[in-house]
């Protein structure tokens, strides 16, 4: 095989997709916004009050006072309907009489779902309304292959403004204009990866970004049951599965949950997550929108009630059934498929659903075989497929092996024999037909389905049949001849079967991509918006990516979104062809779409189609990259004739009779290729529901004072913290804390506790060393404990009130609890046990921003350790009298490892750097948002796609520093600074920042 670096060896360009036509606010980058000021309150959400299980006609129950108020509706609405239709016709009159038609049905279907028995559950009467926290989200990181594989060709300084806004799809703005008008600004759409809550995450997307009715798909796959531990994932690169109770999991090695099925109030709480956040995936549903849950049997009839509440009866669509190539077991009958909910935000009999048949080709299974009975072998002759004749003349039965009817037969074809009357009598189509020496006559009622003589004079369709050969007689009727290559697809039907789970899965619970696929090619186009609530390994984003549909995805968890990041940056993907026909506009236009010109292919279904030629290139640079274009769709056949394209012909008897051109029918799954080319990931941003650091106070008067609303969460934290008191450290170590209680007096400190005694590994700290103390006197030290903000970061400030305290007190410890912190509060940790106590940062899980929902348990993984990057930054070795002739000085970075403080033995932990899961670094931190320049996967394989698909373009020595913990060299940026993102075993994101003049 010929090496592909070798001169003249095809060049395969990395370009990526771009949504030019499509736009969104400009979010709040995480370092720019400390003084954020554009706080909304809490939006208060609210379900119909009068739902009963029954219809109460008394002062007890609301459903009287809503059911009066219909009917007075439905009068109102009828007196105005008569006043109207007594007008003269106008087109103002007939709009308004359509409007109140709408809305009296509107009110008839609320009349009669008062008396309709409905899905009842602890806590449902109570929560009539709920309360979300209207948070902005925050842009953390901006991320782009393109970026990555283009630092790796060496950009320099002169070109970083277009390397940002080429490659990250991002257009730099001052910084005063990113603090004051963040969300007053327009940007170009970027799909984006969130962590937070989902139902804080659409919240926001509601009330920040008015992105309500503009949603087309929505793919939900949440918990499939409510079983504790039935899902969850032990480490970014391990996918272990175990289904074992409270007490199994402690002694499990190193298990950290992806997200925690551990419901407070059992199927309760899960019914009531489920509803809530159905209720604003609603919201965000376009007029033409589709959602799909996916789910078990286990709650399969629950999740379909809370549907057809939320959505109502007449959204329903229908429910498709996942069988799985495998079987999960049990003790009865072994269950093998899963169920997809479908439902539309309209009703479906209004028809605004936006809908595109999905064809799959036939195969010669038993299903086919048994409609198409029937050979027609090439001489002419006909016989039942189960008595074919062979070439000794014997007679084989080929339905058990019909691949070798065509070797034995080639050219052969199997039919069945359609019906050729209807229903109705009608002139021409009615009479007797002659054929084969036999008069037929369709029944009584009944005529032909096309003309037996002609008004005109023209070729009757009976009699063109019948010269095509179409026809096949019967004892007493004519039937049409089908054959089995007129149309050799079938539309999809709810049953799909043998998809199973993903393939080679990054994530234990990982979808199957033609699941998402096909939900997403039924109800989208190119450049729709598709949303996915429950991220997992990103396989919505990564569908919505491959087909050039726009994505926004979230979860709760680090995990996942770990997994779902690398997924998307080392993806590769075909380049389907744009519709060229549809002129491509400059980057500088985006703001103004033009209108699409007509399509170019004419006849009635030409509307239907993203048809068209590409445009003439010079080179592949220069391919159309805006998907909402429409892709390019053509007719091909093999050299055995064989339908290989995107159109194929729909041979029918309508077509045959009357000598038309067959109907053409659009694979949607089928767009040509551009050959030569390799698709990445296009740029995207992982954002938070986590703000920029601060005080808890942002001007105290008081140091340390805190407003009532962060009380009542410090006292959740606490009896989270009581119920869940067992911190997490690598290498299966925990730290156990008890006696957890609010502190008698104080300014900063949120809880104090004692540390459980561990003699195998307790020692006495230098502190306690020099007072004289013994290890037996100081087996269960006290410890200070600092709760950072519910929706924040946790500042350097904060941490140094907290401390001076604890030092004041005498504690023997502090614990730094938050969901962010600022990497100079972070610094300040790591480096306090050096001056005075020690201090200890432990990482809380985001899903406790859900409430009371999730189950706290002395296993559940919800505060852990985490480590800080240890890195070195050095200058690259240059040419003797390199720098004299003007050449720029290169910088390396190499990752050492992860170094984690055990607050028990108060030793240092190291992991080396070759054994994390993934690490970025920016190579010109502006200290606001962090862009991954390089993304580094050790010792996976993780690049591997990109490897192969890019042989020609990069040795193989540049993967293989992928793989590793040294960056490729590179100039000094305009802010002379690096950062360091580390994602550690458990998914969580630890920075360093270091600046390039302090590097000796």
């Amino acid at each position: 095989m010929p090496d592909p670096r070798k001169k003249g060896a095809p060049r395969k360009n990395a370009q990526s997709y771009r949504h030019r036509d499509a736009d969104l606010p400009a979010r709040p980058e995480i370092g720019a916004q400390a003084h954020f000021k554009q706080a909304k309150p809490p939006t208060t959400y609210r379900y119909d009050s009068s739902l009963a299980p029954e219809l109460c006609w008394d002062s007890q129950n609301p459903a009287r006072e809503t059911a009066e108020a219909l009917i007075a509706q439905l009068s109102d609405l009828g007196l105005r309907i008569s006043d109207l239709a007594a007008q003269p016709p106008t087109k103002e009159r007939d709009r308004a009489l359509a409007e109140l038609r709408a809305n009296i049905t509107d009110a008839r279907r609320r009349l009669l779902g008062l008396s309709g028995p409905f899905l009842n559950w602890a806590g449902k009467a109570e929560r009539l309304s709920f309360d979300v926290p209207t948070l902005p989200l925050f842009v953390h990181e901006r991320l782009s292959t393109a970026a990555i594989l283009d630092t790796l060709k060496g950009h320099r300084r002169n070109k970083q403004d277009d390397f940002l806004n080429n490659l990250f799809g991002f257009r730099e703005r001052p910084l005063a204009d990113q603090v004051l008008r963040a969300y007053e600004h327009r940007d170009q759409w970027v799909n984006r990866l969130i962590l937070g809550d989902s139902l804080v995450v659409m919240n926001s997307l509601l009330r920040f970004e008015s992105l309500g009715g503009q949603v087309q798909m929505i793919y939900m796959d949440p918990p499939y049951g409510v079983r504790f531990g039935s899902n969850f994932q032990p480490f970014v690169r391990k996918r272990d599965v175990a289904h074992n109770d409270d007490a199994d999991l402690t002694r499990e090695p190193e298990m950290v949950q992806a997200y925690r099925d551990t419901w407070e109030l059992g199927l309760h709480s899960y019914l009531t997550y489920l509803r809530d956040r159905l209720l604003l995936a609603r919201e965000l549903l376009a007029p033409s929108g589709s959602i799909f849950v996916q789910i078990s049997d286990e709650n399969l009839h629950h999740v379909r009630e809370i549907m057809d509440e939320v959505f109502g009866t007449d959204c329903f669509i229908c429910t498709i059934v996942v069988k799985k190539k495998g079987s999960q077991k049990s003790s009865f009958m072994d269950p093998v498929n899963d169920y997809l909910l479908w439902y539309g935000k309209s009703p479906r009999q209004e028809g605004k659903t936006k809908f595109k048949s999905v064809f799959v080709k036939r195969e010669l299974d038993l299903e086919t075989l048994g409609e198409f009975k029937l050979v027609e072998l090439p001489d002419g002759r006909e016989f039942p497929i189960s008595a074919v004749p062979n070439a000794e003349g014997e007679l084989v039965d080929y339905r058990t092996f019909p691949k070798q009817l065509f070797a034995d037969h080639p050219g052969a074809r199997l039919f069945r024999a359609n019906p050729l009357t209807s229903g109705g009598e009608r002139k021409n189509q009615s009479l007797p037909f002659k054929f084969g020496g036999r008069v037929f006559t369709p029944p009584k009622g009944s005529c032909w389905k096309t003309t037996v003589q002609t008004d005109d004079g023209s070729v009757p369709g009976m009699t063109r049949l019948a010269e095509t050969k179409r026809l096949l007689p019967g004892d007493s009727q004519l039937s049409f001849k089908r054959y089995l290559d007129d149309f050799g697809f079938i539309p999809l039907s709810n049953w799909w079967d043998g998809l199973g789970g993903a393939s080679e899965p990054l994530y234990v619970v990982q979808t199957n991509t033609e699941i998402v696929q096909r939900c997403l090619l039924m109800t989208t186009d190119p450049g729709d918006l598709v949303l996915d609530p429950t991220c997992g390994s990103g396989t919505t984003a990564f569908v919505a990516e491959q087909w050039g549909r726009r994505w926004i995805t979230c979860d709760t968890s680090r995990v996942p979104l770990a997994l779902a990041r690398q997924r998307l940056l080392t993806a590769t993907f075909d380049y389907y062809q744009i519709n060229a026909s549809r002129a491509e506009q400059a980057p500088e236009d985006w703001r103004t779409p033009k209108a699409p010109p007509a399509p170019t292919r004419p006849g009635p279904r030409a509307s239907v189609l993203d048809c068209g030629s590409p445009l003439p290139l010079s080179s592949p640079d220069d391919l159309p990259n805006s998907p909402a274009n429409g892709f390019v769709y053509k007719r091909r056949q093999n050299a055995k004739g064989e339908e290989v394209g995107g159109i194929v012909p729909h041979i029918t008897l309508k077509s045959t009779a009357n000598n038309e051109p067959p109907a053409e029918e659009v694979l949607v799954d089928c767009p040509e290729i551009v050959k030569g080319v390799v698709r990445v990931t296009g740029p995207f941003t992982f954002e938070a529901t986590i703000p920029a650091a601060e005080g808890l106070d942002t001007e105290p008067e008081t140091p340390g004072i805190q407003g009532e609303a962060h009380e009542n969460y410090v006292g959740r934290m606490l009896e989270v913290l009581r119920r869940a008191p067992v911190l997490r450290l690598p290498g299966n170590k925990t730290v156990t804390l008890k006696n957890i209680r609010p502190p008698a007096k104080t300014l900063a400190l949120s809880a104090e506790a004692v540390v459980a005694a561990d003699v195998s590994r307790r020692t006495s700290s230098p502190a306690e060393s020099q007072r004289g103390l013994t290890s037996a006197a100081t087996e269960e030290p006290p410890v200070a404990i600092l709760f950072g903000p519910e929706n924040g970061a946790i500042s350097e400030r904060l941490v140094r009130e907290a401390w001076d305290e604890a030092g004041l007190k005498h504690y023997a410890h502090l614990y730094v609890i938050g969901f962010a912190i600022d990497p100079k509060a972070r610094q300040f940790i790591e480096s306090a046990g050096q001056i005075g106590i020690p201090c200890t940062y432990l990482q809380a899980t985001m899903d406790l921003q859900m409430g009371d929902l999730l189950k706290n348990m002395r296993s559940s993984q919800v505060f852990s350790v985490c480590g800080l990057p240890d890195v070195k930054v050095s200058r690259k070795e240059t040419q003797k009298g390199a720098e004299k002739q003007g050449e720029e000085v290169q910088w390396q970075v190499e990752l050492l490892g992860l170094d984690t403080f055990d607050p028990v033995t108060m030793e240092v932990d190291h992991l080396k750097g070759a054994d994390v899961p993934a690490w970025f670094l920016d190579t010109d931190y502006n200290g606001m948002v962090f862009r991954v320049r390089q993304a580094f996967f050790p010792r996976t394989g993780a690049w591997e796609n990109l490897k192969k698909a890019l042989r020609a373009e990069f040795e193989d020595t540049v993967w293989d520093h992928l793989a590793g913990t040294t960056s490729a060299p590179f100039p000094a940026g305009e802010h002379g600074q690096i950062a360091v993102k580390v994602i550690d075993p458990r998914g969580n994101e630890l920075l360093v920042v270091k600046r390039l003049e302090e590097t000796k």
